[in-house]
């Protein structure tokens, strides 16, 4: 594995958050997992996106936090987006992975990434044991979807419930042996958009900061319209803004892009 190139940026800023940090880094193959991993772990970022170019359009990529493989980071994508896009051209590209495929772009307002829609969440009876578990740490939501990728996402009520959630409690929830892949706690907001936070300390992020995979669970179900609406997502770090529209079987996540400093 030779390393080609290595970039900083941090997406999804805003007046109060600085943006999620991810490092690309531009490789001449992808096929060793085991030097990929490596990388990862000596890594200045928690998430970061190992790529190869290999024609005008089509990208190959792998996504890897410093424990593993990821299979999809969205804010990653919008990074690479950021890197590889000439705003208001038509260079939309393919990026692949070994999980999946997703359509990268940059137009006037900036770089945005198109993500499969996660439908088929199932809502979860009252009496599951996951419901149990959440209210006893303290977490009042008045609806839980079980979503693909052991995703779990809970519909809060108001904004104050929302933002008290203590992530060390969500840690620290009896799973057993069912570990829950993420668990995203949301609500609508007035303007049609909706707020929300992503916790996944299972796999060794306790609370996320800036994050795009979530909307492919969210948008599907918090969102009834195509127009592009605004999401926040809360964390000690700030407040990250995203634009967000479900368009079909596909959602559309764009957001600000700079380099990291």
């Amino acid at each position: 594995m030779i390393v080609q190139s290595e970039y900083q940026y941090s997406v999804f800023g805003s007046a109060t958050f600085p943006g999620n940090p991810v490092t690309l880094f531009e490789l001449d193959a992808l096929d060793d997992s085991a030097a990929i991993l490596s990388a990862a772990k000596h890594s200045r970022t928690e998430d970061n996106v190992f790529f190869s170019v290999t024609d005008a359009q089509a990208v190959m990529a792998r996504f890897f936090s410093s424990r593993a493989e990821l299979w999809l980071c969205g804010h990653g994508l919008l990074a690479l987006s950021h890197h590889l896009c000439t705003p208001g051209s038509t260079d939309a590209r393919t990026v692949h992975s070994p999980f999946g495929a997703w359509r990268i772009h940059a137009d006037e307002q900036g770089p945005g990434v198109l993500m499969p829609a996660q439908s088929g969440c199932e809502i979860v009876d009252s009496k599951h044991w996951m419901n149990g578990a959440l209210r006893s740490s303290g977490i009042e939501h008045e609806r839980l979807y079980q979503c693909r990728n052991d995703v779990w996402v809970a519909v809060l009520g108001d904004m104050e419930k929302l933002r008290t959630i203590e992530a060390k409690r969500v840690a620290a929830l009896p799973c057993g042996n069912d570990t829950p892949g993420a668990l995203i706690a949301a609500l609508p907001l007035p303007d049609s958009g909706y707020g929300f936070r992503y916790f996944a300390p299972w796999h060794g992020k306790p609370e996320d900061s800036g994050t795009g995979s979530a909307h492919c669970y969210l948008a599907p179900l918090l969102l009834g319209s195509r127009a592009p609406v605004r999401a926040l997502q809360f964390s000690p770090g700030g407040v990250a803004e995203m634009r967000i529209a479900l368009r079909g079987s596909t959602v559309a996540v764009s957001g600000r892009v700079v380099p990291h400093t």
